[in-house]
């Protein structure tokens, strides 16, 4: 599968910090972080705006909300957050628009999402979940621990005077407004289906025909809101053609009935719908569920959202092995589908790396989705052939990504260990995982940047650290002298056989499980085969990321963390570890040097700063426009080009 980049769009900078120095003229000028993909992801919801059609908006629990005004043509991030939930667009007033944020708030724009305010007063701060709007009511429905209900545009909520019961009220998965009665509202909820006539005040079942479980989706038919379609979970579809008073299962029903996810209604034909399952793509009827037709996207995909507007339906659906997820779109009623990702920068991105011999060749590793490589710096991607998964044939979670000092591509799956290819990805090797060594899980990838022969991995097994000297062949463990975790190791480039390795070690006794643990940081001149400690002084509660600078092995950089993996600050040490100096910086994680040493790279969130002095003075030189920034890989032969791989997939830095 290909993903095309879209006109790179030109981010603003972000100011520096007070106290912070410039690094350079060309980075002080205008940091410019732009996306390079691969585009796609988990998408959640999908809502079409009833006014104007092609506007669209997609949430994605792993980066936030999009929109696009071109029928997903192209997208753009418009709120930034985790567990972004569904949006509500008002059709009296199409550039309000609300949803709810970390299933804590709800969140209001009145510019069509260009800016958000919170619109929680009066609401629970806890299991906010769905929001529907209701025109003819001028009233806005969010679901909250029961239905609460604002008539002042969101300013201000009520909760129902008869609510739905408490037994199933944290359950509220879906709400629908029918435009005739006016206040009439459902809710699909854990228990069956809440309906009420005077817009939310009062709530009574109307489950009627409906076996006991959990609601998974509700909709109502554009043409006649007197028609409902609800699915259960683990008992399949069921429609109801009385305004909800009573409900009968589809005469047929989809093959995966069982877990329906998501359903659609095509706008003039109440008899027409789709329904989106979790793990066999989507099925249609024209004939009130009489018959279902399998119509993709994949057999095995995932669809956990399905709209329809005019003759288009769009499907959001769920990264595997042979798709990037994302938004497909359909105009022959899902007999075939089209990728519509184009800015969607939803699919997170674990680890990337560059060829050191070709920088335009990039490979990215994303959650669910596998492997992805690019020839033409991140323009294109290809979806290449993929590691096997040991535990699932449809999920390939590749956790880091490492090119070998002669261009051998190396990945990490997080549930079947280590594999190398020489051939760009063609064919895949296993050189240790759960089948060749006693390790649990491989967790840390570092390949020896002149010797193409030699690999380190860390693994949460009892073997800890290893080295191959082989290609991946064999393995000898390395033993530091961590009895808690280690977390970080490098390579010294002007003296390879120095290594350094930090993590944890305990404090009082280890049978008490780490509780009392500080940073630790051990040094090896002879390629790991003996240790010694150097870490006094060094402050913190482990090492979380380590870099040696590219022109002198004694000279070196901690990142310390907390006792729950937090930042608390980086420590220079000019001796090789003997003696430490903490620094006045930011709470930089993810430590790298530039090509040839001049930069120090680090980050603190989603924020990246640059140090062009050894670290006596950072500049912020802003950072993508992501929920979460997982890994600094710099460019291997321009200095001030940088990339990041995040929850929003590949970024990149450039002068």
């Amino acid at each position: 599968m290909l993903e095309i980049s879209p006109r790179l769009p030109r981010l603003p900078a972000l100011f520096a910090s007070a106290g912070l120095l410039l690094l350079s003229a060309s980075l002080a000028a205008a940091p410019h972080w732009s996306p390079l993909g691969p585009y796609g992801g988990v998408v959640d919801t999908l809502t079409v705006d009833p006014v104007q059609p092609q506007v669209l908006y997609a949430t994605s629990s792993f980066q936030g909300t999009f929109k696009s005004v071109d029928a997903g043509a192209s997208w753009d991030s418009i709120h930034t957050g985790y567990a972004s939930g569904n949006v509500a667009v008002d059709p009296s007033r199409h550039a309000t628009i609300y949803q709810t944020l970390n299933a804590a708030q709800v969140m209001r724009s009145l510019d069509g999402g260009a800016t958000w305010s919170s619109s929680s007063q009066g609401l629970p701060s806890a299991n906010v979940t769905v929001l529907a709007v209701d025109p003819a009511k001028h009233t806005v429905y969010v679901a909250s621990d029961g239905v609460w209900h604002s008539f002042d545009g969101g300013v201000s909520w009520k909760p129902a005077r008869k609510p739905v019961p408490k037994g199933v009220a944290r359950q509220v998965l879906a709400l629908a407004i029918a435009h005739r009665p006016a206040g009439t509202v459902y809710a699909a909820t854990g228990g069956g289906v809440f309906r009420s006539f005077n817009g939310g005040d009062t709530w009574i079942p109307s489950s009627q025909g409906l076996p006991a479980g959990e609601v998974a989706a509700l909709v109502l038919a554009p043409a006649n809101s007197r028609i409902l379609w609800a699915s259960v979970r683990n008992a399949g579809v069921f429609r109801s053609t009385n305004g909800g008073a009573s409900w009968k299962p589809t005469a047929g029903q989809p093959a995966g009935a069982r877990s329906v996810l998501s359903l659609a209604v095509a706008p003039g034909d109440p008899s027409a719908a789709w329904a989106g399952t979790a793990d066999r793509g989507a099925y249609r009827t024209t004939d009130a569920g009489a018959h279902w037709t399998p119509v993709g996207p994949q057999a095995t995909t995932e669809v956990k959202a399905l709209a329809a507007a005019g003759a288009a339906l769009y499907a959001g659906v769920v990264p595997d092995f042979q798709d990037s997820g994302g938004v497909l779109a359909s105009s022959d009623g899902g007999a075939t589908w089209q990728p519509r990702n184009t800015g969607l920068t939803a699919l997170e991105t674990l680890d990337a790396a560059i060829d050191p011999h070709h920088p335009e060749v990039l490979w990215a590793g994303a959650y669910g989705a596998g492997l992805y490589r690019s020839t033409v710096g991140g323009r294109v991607w290809d979806f290449s052939p993929q590691p096997p998964a040991l535990f699932s044939e449809s999920f390939v979670q590749v956790t880091r990504v490492g090119l070998s000092a002669d261009g051998a591509v190396l990945g990490t799956v997080f549930n079947s260990g280590l594999w190398t290819s020489d051939d760009d990805g063609g064919s895949w090797r296993l050189v240790l995982g759960l089948e060749t060594t006693t390790a649990a899980y491989v967790n840390f990838l570092l390949t020896h940047p002149q010797d193409a022969m030699t690999l380190y991995a860390g693994t949460l097994g009892s073997q800890g650290l290893l080295a191959s000297h082989d290609s991946g062949g064999t393995w000898q463990p390395l033993q530091p002298g961590f009895d808690c975790s280690f977390n970080a190791l490098a390579v010294a480039p002007s003296a390879p056989a120095t290594l350094y390795a930090g993590g944890t070690i305990a404090t009082a006794s280890p049978s008490f499980a780490c509780h009392l643990t500080r940073a630790a940081l051990f040094r090896s001149t002879d390629g790991g085969a003996t240790w010694t400690e150097t870490d006094s002084g060094l402050a913190g509660d482990g090492v979380l990321s380590l870099a040696v600078d590219p022109l002198d092995s004694r000279i070196l950089y901690a990142q310390s963390g907390g006792r729950f993996g937090n930042s608390t600050g980086v420590s220079k040490s000019l001796d090789g570890g003997a003696t430490w100096s903490g620094l006045s910086s930011p709470l930089i994680g993810n430590l790298v040097f530039s090509a040839g040493g001049g930069t120090l790279w680090g980050n603190q969130g989603t924020e990246v700063f640059a140090s062009h002095d050894g670290g006596a003075s950072w500049q912020s030189v802003g950072g993508p426009r992501v929920f979460d920034l997982d890994r600094l890989v710099p460019d291997p032969l321009d200095p001030d080009r940088l990339y990041a791989a995040t929850s929003g997939g590949v970024w990149v830095l450039e002068p």
